[in-house]
């Protein structure tokens, strides 16, 4: 009984599901006679006449995009590489190859052809093929709207029977003279299955348009078209279009038919199709092995031609296959072209350029957009190539470097850091350590021709770690904060050092940590973590075994130019960059005074240098009255910013000038301290917290103790105070910032024993 309830549960559902795909099939107009696919021409004539860079342009603009994340260079982000499809990740970052790859797009469209492969070469991992996913990802999910849909054909031949009942003919099959214009204009395609004896495909998916002979095909599209110069009609769909089997197969019917196109039409069926990488359709990979790339079968007589028309059996039918038949009317993709003997892609630049293919029994005509990856090693070798320059007159090239944004690159390890995290603790800036060094070893040293000497001075200060920081629109170390001038100076100049290896064959981010090597250390540093918790401490651990295997990674055989191409020193100073980070996200935590006591502070300093560099008075409170700022306190404030007495005054007119600058930058925020003078703030809290640096260590090691274990050199003992601040200190490292109580410990120990033997080492200098 149960049993019948259930067939009965599971019948009902299959009879839902194929009541709504038989609306959706039918609402997304999958089958069409000629006549309706023309009515379709004449709604939208311009969407149905469009070549495959054509589409692809369409395509962008209907996704749309948005300003990059990094504005420096003002650059578009298309969401199409947003778009992740089943065959990989959507793109991070890479916004400059993005644009160049939509405007070669732009230029074929314009010219009606796209007439050069587009090469895109760059670094291994580089995200080449996943540019290219991205942009097949879209046409699939853009070929399912209403904008994005495509059609090709196919000819319907009916049995001895459907024909007599739809031509009211009583002769044998054949388009016979006594009955070649004898019947009703119907179309064939409302047959069923049943009723069809012969259908045939069109490989090649060609426009249905084409099946329109010249020159009405002119005429009746010019009637549909604008008038306006600017918008005639394309030139491509001017062209015969059709295979030579489409061809040979509309001739004879319409000498059978004695020259009645309507008749003809009547074996049109025009069908929707849906591109897909995965199935091939209209998109397809053409890998490094694979040798032929278009390929023709002639068909047997008793497969094909048997339920043929007798007209029709008259003609050599060939099957074609092969990725560039696959990809007509779409994208193929020629994975590390370069990988192939030069003599199996000759003809390819030949194909590319004519637009036609060339089969033993036929030529066709190709509607293709060609792209082509290359990584640098293949592409710098093949321009040392005695023929390459006439090979580089047929490509359209496009550069693909690792990315230089560090934010950009921690998103490529989103997935990775959300999986690791499900089995073990990650501390804060465990990634973000990983990815700057990763940006460190991609960048090159400022080129300082046609700057002031004083401005070469400040490029040459710039070592890898603030270039990294500098380009991710970051505050620069304490280092490079000592002049505002030269702070102001690389702000401004950073669009142009950006540029300043565009178009070089050394350019930036070809060298370097690939997102490879990365996600892979990533992992093995997540494996070999202590207690399931991962910091940024066993990333630097991780980073000096792999800076030994210089066998194993080319970028680490680089000859170093000053302080770059040296990822050794940068774990180094990385570990000290997260050290200096940790301890103000520390004192920040162990609020000894708050916050906001020292932006009062600072504010009250702020207000003194206005009113004085002004000739104004300041109000003060207590005596309810106007007074004259008090030099003393200015002095006493710039002696704890570490300002010189000869240099007081311009640094008092500076920090108008930025307020002012501020302001115009910002005209809708209001002005804050924090905002303007967060480098000021930092020297004000190291200054506080450095005269009662003998409190802050007790609270360090009471941490410790309490979490960890006692230190040899920790104090011998602890009041309720003191354990009342180590306890509220960690409480707020964890709320505020999200750290665990092991990473805590860990970077507390290694903080210690750095400042231990720096004052080692400073008394050691002292004394001798």
């Amino acid at each position: 009984m149960s049993s019948n309830r259930s067939d009965g549960l599971y019948s009902d559902m299959i009879h839902s599901l194929a009541s709504q795909h038989k609306e959706h099939y039918t609402q997304q107009g999958m089958i069409l006679s000629f006549a309706e696919y023309l009515a379709l021409v004449r709604e939208h004539p311009r969407l149905y006449m469009r070549n495959s860079a054509s589409y692809l342009t369409d395509m962008f603009k209907h996704f749309g995009s948005r300003p990059a994340d990094h504005s420096l260079l003002n650059k578009l982000r298309y969401r199409v590489f947003d778009h992740a499809g089943e065959l990989g990740a959507a793109v991070r970052g890479g916004e400059g190859p993005q644009q160049a790859l939509v405007k070669a797009l732009q230029s074929f469209a314009r010219l009606g052809r796209a007439f050069k492969l587009i090469v895109l070469h760059g670094p291994n991992g580089s995200s080449k093929s996943s540019t290219i996913n991205c942009i097949s990802h879209s046409m699939e999910q853009y070929s399912g709207e209403d904008e994005g849909a495509v059609y090709r054909f196919s000819w319907i031949f009916p049995k001895e029977k459907e024909w007599h009942a739809t031509t009211h003919s009583e002769g044998p099959i054949g388009f016979s003279p006594a009955h070649r214009n004898s019947g009703p204009t119907d179309s064939f395609v409302g047959l069923e299955e049943s009723q069809i004896a012969c259908k045939i495909d069109s490989e090649f998916k060609e426009n249905p348009l084409f099946l329109l002979p010249m020159p009405f095909r002119q005429q009746f599209l010019k009637s549909l078209h604008s008038t306006d110069a600017e918008d005639q009609l394309p030139e491509h769909i001017l062209q015969d279009g059709l295979s030579k089997k489409n061809r040979e197969i509309f001739e004879q019917l319409l000498g059978a038919y004695r020259g009645d196109t309507s008749m003809v039409y009547r074996h049109v069926q025009v069908e929707r199709f849906y591109f897909s990488k995965l199935y091939r359709v209209g998109v397809s990979t053409v890998e490094p092995q694979i040798g032929l790339d278009a390929r023709e079968r002639q068909l047997t007589v008793d497969r094909y031609t048997r339920d043929l028309p007798s007209s029709l059996q008259t003609i050599s039918f060939f099957e074609y296959s092969g990725e560039l038949v696959e990809s007509n009317r779409g994208l193929v993709e020629f994975s590390d072209f370069l990988k192939r003997p030069l003599e199996s892609f000759k003809y390819l630049l030949g194909t590319i350029e004519t637009g036609t293919i060339h089969l033993p029994s036929a030529s066709a005509l190709l509607d293709t957009v060609f792209v082509a990856t290359t990584n640098d090693k293949h592409w710098d070798a093949f321009q040392e190539m005695p023929d390459f320059s006439s090979f580089f007159g047929r490509i359209h090239l496009i550069g693909v470097p690792y990315l230089l944004h560090v934010t950009d690159e921690m998103k490529i390890y989103e997935k990775d850091i959300e999986l690791l995290a499900k089995d073990i603790t990650i501390a804060p800036h465990t990634l973000y350590m990983l990815c700057l060094w990763a940006i460190m070893t991609r960048l090159k040293p400022a080129q300082t021709e046609g700057y002031s000497p004083q401005e070469q001075r400040w490029l040459k200060q710039l070592n890898a770690l603030a270039k990294a920081k500098l380009y991710n629109d970051e505050l620069l170390p304490p280092a490079l904060r000592d002049s505002k001038e030269q702070q102001i100076f690389l702000k401004q100049n950073t669009p142009k050092l950006m540029r300043q290896y565009l178009g070089r064959q050394d350019y930036e981010g070809k060298t370097g940590a690939s997102p490879r090597n990365i996600r892979d250390l990533l992992h093995r540093a997540a494996h070999s973590c202590k207690n399931q918790h991962l910091s940024a401490l066993d990333i630097f651990q991780q980073l000096e075994n792999l800076t030994k295997n210089k066998k194993l990674y080319d970028f680490l055989r680089h000859i170093p130019p000053g302080d770059f191409y040296q990822p050794v020193n940068f774990a180094a100073a990385l570990k000290e960059e997260y050290l200096r980070i940790f301890e103000e996200q520390l004192l920040d935590s162990m609020s000894m005074v708050e916050s906001v006591q020292y932006e009062k502070f600072l504010s009250r300093y702020i207000a003194h240098v206005v009113a004085h560099t002004r000739g104004e008075k300041i109000f003060h409170h207590a005596s309810n009255s106007f007074v004259p700022p008090l030099i003393s306190f200015m002095e006493e404030v710039e002696e704890i910013l570490g300002i010189r007495a000869e240099d007081r005054e311009s640094h008092r007119t500076s920090l108008l000038s930025r307020i002012a600058a501020w302001k115009i930058e910002n005209p809708q925020k209001d002005y804050s301290v924090s905002s303007v003078f967060s480098d000021l703030l930092g020297k004000v809290k190291h200054h506080f917290f450095a005269a009662q640096e003998r409190q802050v260590q007790k609270i360090c090691h009471q941490i410790i103790e309490l979490h960890g274990g006692a230190q040899e050199d920790a104090p011998a003992s602890a009041d309720s105070e003191q354990i009342e601040a180590a306890t509220s200190t960690l409480a707020h490292l964890k709320s505020r910032y999200g750290y665990h109580e092991v990473a805590v410990v860990r970077s507390l120990r290694i903080l210690l024993s750095s400042k231990t033997a720096a004052q080692k080492s400073a008394g050691a200098s002292s004394s001798s």
